[in-house]
C-alpha cells in the first residue's frame, strides 16, 4: 500500500482568521465551562430605566410640607371669625331709676312707661331710647308705629282678650355712635277702648327687627313687658323683663 501525502497551501489571511477565532473559542470556553449556549443577558441595578414618553410623563409642581394643611387653616379660621347672623343673641337687663335698660348686640336700650289718661280712662306711654355701645353700625328697623312691636293681653269682667299688631312699611335707619334714637307710642290706640278699673293689661314688647344690616336683621321677639293694674287712682304701669329671662 502506497501513502499518499496531501499539502495544503494555507493563504496568510486565512491562518489569521482561524488564530483569532481558535483564541476568540477558547476564552469563552474558559470562562463558561459546560455551558452549551451562550448566557442570557441580566438586568443590572445600576442601569437607570428609559425616561419616559414626553407625551405620557405626569408633571408633578413642588409643594412644601405643611403648605396645603396652611391653605385649609387660614380659610377656616377667616369662616370661623365671621359673626353668624342667626345665633342666639345675649341680652341684657338691668333696672335703673330712670327705667329698664336692655342691652343687645352692641346696642343699649332704655324703656320706661308712664299713665297716660285717656278719656275717661287709661292707657300707658312707652318711651324708648337706644344709643350704640360698640365700634359698629346696626340697623333698626322702624315702620308705620316704630320699632316697638306690641302683644296685648287685657284682662276685664273675667275674660281675657289678646290683640297684636301688623306691621305696615318697611322703613329702617342706622345706628351708630353719633346716630341714636329716641321714640314713644301709646297702648292702647285711639280706635281701641281705654283701660278702665279693674281691668289688667300685660303688654309684651318686642322689636321690629335689629342687625348689622338690613339682610341680617332680624326681630328681638322677647324684649320686654310692661304690667298695669287699673284701679280708682292712677295706675303704676310696670317695666319688666320677659318671662323668658326669668331665672329657672
Amino acid at each position: 500500500m502506497k501513502r499518499v501525502s496531501i499539502r495544503v497551501r494555507r493563504s496568510p489571511k486565512l491562518a489569521q482568521r482561524l488564530t483569532a477565532g481558535a483564541l476568540v473559542l477558547g476564552l469563552f470556553m474558559a470562562c463558561h465551562p459546560g455551558e452549551s449556549r451562550p448566557p442570557q443577558p441580566q438586568a443590572r441595578a445600576d442601569v437607570l430605566p428609559p425616561k419616559p414618553n414626553a407625551s405620557t410623563e405626569a408633571v408633578v409642581q413642588p409643594v412644601e410640607a405643611g403648605e396645603a394643611e396652611q391653605d385649609e387653616t387660614d380659610v377656616d379660621a377667616a369662616e370661623a371669625s365671621k359673626p353668624d347672623p342667626q345665633a342666639p343673641r345675649t341680652v341684657l337687663y338691668t333696672a335703673t331709676p330712670e327705667g329698664l335698660k336692655v342691652e343687645v348686640s352692641g346696642v343699649s336700650f332704655l324703656v320706661s312707661a308712664t299713665p297716660e289718661k285717656l278719656g275717661s280712662g287709661w292707657g300707658v306711654k312707652l318711651e324708648l331710647s337706644a344709643k350704640v355701645t360698640d365700634s359698629e353700625e346696626h340697623n333698626l328697623l322702624t315702620p308705620e308705629g316704630g320699632p316697638m312691636a306690641f302683644s296685648a293681653l287685657v284682662k276685664r269682667g273675667g275674660r281675657s282678650v289678646r290683640t297684636g299688631d301688623k306691621r305696615v312699611g318697611d322703613a329702617s335707619m342706622m345706628l351708630a355712635a353719633e346716630a341714636s334714637f329716641s321714640g314713644s307710642r301709646i297702648f292702647p290706640s285711639e280706635k281701641a277702648q281705654a283701660l278702665r278699673a279693674g281691668d289688667e293689661l300685660e303688654l309684651e314688647i318686642a322689636l321690629w327687627g335689629l342687625g348689622a344690616d338690613a339682610k341680617s336683621r332680624r326681630p328681638v321677639r322677647d324684649f320686654c313687658l310692661v304690667r298695669m293694674v287699673v284701679g280708682k287712682h292712677t295706675p303704676v304701669p310696670l317695666v319688666l323683663p320677659p318671662q323668658s329671662a326669668a331665672p329657672g
